[in-house]
């Protein structure tokens, strides 16, 4: 259960609270390292287009689990992470839901 899951900023305590999982990011987030790259980082992750620069933030924050609901697709205005049929490294395995493998 030492899994990290990154999700929307409002639904972070949601991960941890249902999943007892560590999220990325939170309402809290002010009280992270870096609270502002770490936005950042998350807005990359959601709305960029660079399969390369994705899976080194993910990397970087140790992150296992991507998950994304439809608020993240409203908020960023996509149907589904641009690059993720660049790579291998990134797969889905639920619906909304992708596993950092490698």
């Amino acid at each position: 259960r030492n899994d990290v899951i990154l999700t929307y900023l409002d639904h972070g305590h949601l991960v941890t609270y249902f999943n007892e999982r560590q999220n990325f990011i939170d309402d809290n987030f002010l009280l992270a390292p870096d609270p502002h790259e770490r936005l950042n980082d998350v807005n990359l992750i959601y709305s960029g287009w660079s399969y390369n620069k994705a899976l080194e933030i993910l990397h970087e924050y140790s992150v296992d689990y991507i998950y994304i609901n439809e608020d993240v697709k409203k908020f960023y205005n996509i149907d589904d992470l641009e690059y993720i049929q660049d790579g291998e490294c990134i797969r889905e395995v639920k619906r909304n839901i992708y596993k950092v493998v490698c």
